[in-house]
């Protein structure tokens, strides 16, 4: 049996307030992201739920 598991990232934009999710490991921190609706640059400010 495979088994694989996934974290589901949930962001949103600061500048247009667009929403939007990525699929990646448990280890990947997320640190600058282009909002794929505006285009503009985003940096994480803080992540919720941090253990």
């Amino acid at each position: 049996m495979k088994i694989d598991k996934e974290t589901i990232w949930h962001f949103n934009c600061a500048f247009c307030k667009g929403y939007w999710s990525i699929a990646s490991m448990d280890n990947w921190k997320p640190k600058k992201l282009y909002c794929p609706h505006c285009g503009e640059l985003n940096k994480a400010d803080q992540i919720q739920n941090e253990k």
